[in-house]
């Protein structure tokens, strides 16, 4: 059957990865702002390993300068007032990569490695840039629909590499802002991918569905955000005015780096960040909807959820919802298998 969805994906997800591109980066290297991400004073180079974000990991000039931009990145999103925010969107981010494992590893999917890749790749850049082209892949490149309901064991994997190699290890980084624990963090996508597999190596196959485990990892990933998102609008929305909220909000342009500080800088940076990440993944949504009413729906409750609940919890409820239908659809294709093999004996 033929169908557009390759066609309008890619003239929804590919002006949305150009926009991020531009946002995020673009825009920091045009006015020269992006040197106080990528030349701060604790991370000279060549690495002197004087600061205590600069530790001789490899003994590799690059690779331990590459670190070291990577923590002092981190602990400035995690000072003082910038924390909150970048607790709500590493927390949020949960909800994004735990769909982008479900697709990647469903047997008819396009790779178990490519939610490591996008994983790791948007932990070493940025997702907002990563996760529109992971979508582009998925329906504009690939043409195919994955339809297959993950296995248990497959669902189980991912449901322990989410506790163990993603929300652990954001506990521990947020809680201590440590060196150590900020890049255990950053190589999440890798722990994750070795948790899945060291998980399939030792759990006995089986074809069993794994419908609810996939649905409590959802659950797992719509709770922990929503919970911060209400303690957020708890704490904060009452403080809110219009005036300070679209002060707040990031800008078009980034102004002259001289009149604008670090944490300003890396504000902005994780607004864009934000925006382009779960944009495109609400957009994914749409792209799963299988018809009109199904379309209005989504349309409907997405404001909803995302005013009540936050972005993480729209983005795992439709999954949620989407498991169902393919659970759904495998169970009745298997029981129409079933009883037309009973009238051929």
């Amino acid at each position: 059957m033929v169908t557009l969805k390759p066609t309008v994906s890619f003239f929804v997800f590919f002006p949305l990865f150009a926009a991020a591109a531009w946002s995020i980066i673009g825009q920091l290297i045009s006015s020269g702002a992006h040197k106080a991400i990528t030349q701060p004073d604790d991370c000279p180079f060549p690495p002197k390993y004087l600061s205590a974000s600069q530790i001789r990991h490899t003994g590799i000039s690059a690779i331990d300068q590459a670190a070291c931009l990577g923590v002092e990145l981190t602990k400035v999103a995690l000072f003082r007032d910038l924390q909150p925010f970048t607790v709500y969107f590493l927390s949020s981010l949960s909800s994004v990569f735990m769909v982008i494992n479900i697709e990647g590893l469903r047997e008819d999917g396009p790779s178990t490695w490519f939610p490591a890749l996008v994983t790791s790749f948007s932990m070493m850049s940025a997702a907002g840039i990563v996760v529109p082209l992971a979508w582009l892949f998925i329906f504009a490149l690939r043409r195919r629909e994955s339809m297959e309901p993950l296995t248990r064991p497959t669902a189980e994997g991912l449901f322990l590499s989410l506790i163990l190699g993603y929300l652990l290890p954001l506990a521990v980084m947020i809680s201590t802002t440590d060196e150590y624990a900020i890049l255990s963090w950053a190589f999440s996508g890798i722990f994750m991918v070795i948790i899945q597999r060291l998980w399939a190596s030792i759990r006995p196959p089986t074809g069993q569905a794994g419908f609810f485990t996939t649905q409590l990892g959802l659950l797992t990933t719509l709770l922990i955000p929503s919970f911060i998102h209400l303690t957020m609008m708890f704490n904060y929305a009452p403080k809110i005015t219009g005036e300070s909220l679209l002060q707040w909000l990031p800008t078009w342009t980034t102004g002259n780096p001289k009149y604008l500080t670090t944490e300003a800088i890396v504000l902005q940076f994780l607004q864009w960040d934000f925006l382009f990440t779960f944009v495109a993944s609400i957009f994914a949504g749409v792209f799963y909807t299988d018809s009109w009413p199904e379309l209005l729906l989504y349309a409907m409750a997405t404001p909803m959820v995302l005013l009540a609940l936050g972005p993480g919890a729209v983005v795992s409820a439709m999954w949620m919802w989407r498991e169902w239908k393919l659970t759904m659809l495998k169970q009745v294709q298997t029981d129409g298998l079933q009883t037309n093999e009973k009238k051929d004996q």
